[in-house]
């Protein structure tokens, strides 16, 4: 067994330390309750051994995942959760109602797009950029900017749902 040099853990922990990062943001961005249990796969390919060691890092660091299972590639399931870090795929195996879920982001999705149409609207209006302060004009501007990036993940998640 070879030694890992201190620049090899150090990449190893920041690799496990974004798979942590991903499936809470997969959480948090899905609903899914802290305290409800899931399974998640993790196909790593050459990095499958590094990871294997961090497993209980992983199950343990407020991840909610009941089951894990590290291995260098297999069968991609159809009802799960997908991120992509550094080449590594995670899915979350959580029983989701896609139509439920497809109708609360459509909802979303709905209400994002009136908001950033208000948003355009000011910001096409002489009145409003002649008359308020500039870090009012800078501050709608970044709404925008962020409200169109949610539109877009938004957007990519429902064509997942389909």
């Amino acid at each position: 067994q070879t030694v890992s040099s201190p620049k090899e853990k150090t990449e190893s922990f920041e690799e496990v330390k974004s798979i942590i990062v991903a499936i809470r943001n997969l959480r948090a961005e899905n609903k899914i309750e802290p305290t409800k249990k899931i399974e998640a796969l993790i196909y790593a390919g050459t990095k499958t051994e590094a990871l294997k060691k961090s497993e209980i890092l992983i199950k343990n660091l407020r991840t909610g995942i009941e089951k894990l299972s590290v291995t260098e590639k297999g069968t991609k399931p159809t009802d799960a959760l997908y991120a992509v870090v550094e080449g590594i795929e995670i899915y979350l195996i959580s029983p989701i109602d896609k139509k439920k879920e497809k109708e609360r982001l459509e909802k979303e999705t709905e209400n994002l797009r009136n908001y950033l149409k208000n948003l355009e609207a000011r910001l096409s209006d002489k009145n409003f950029l002649n008359k308020a302060p500039a870090n009012i004009v800078a501050m709608e501007k970044e709404k925008l900017t962020k409200g169109k990036k949610s539109l877009s993940e938004m957007e990519k998640h429902l064509e997942k749902l389909k």
